[in-house]
């Protein structure tokens, strides 16, 4: 089986950033996990390159 990828996923290496550009405030994560979803692969993202350059 065969999987088509349309556009590659982009990832800020700061989560926080990330946030503050997106403009998410708590209350609205809480309502949205989609968008909590993509702050957390983000971060787990950037730790896993953080840990590869050991």
């Amino acid at each position: 089986m065969s999987r088509l990828v349309k556009t590659p996923k982009l990832h800020f290496l700061d989560s926080g950033l990330l946030a503050t550009l997106r403009e998410d405030e708590h209350g609205a994560l809480q309502q949205d996990r989609t968008r909590f979803g993509a702050l957390l692969e983000t971060f787990v993202v950037s730790d896993f390159l953080k840990l590869a350059s050991w």
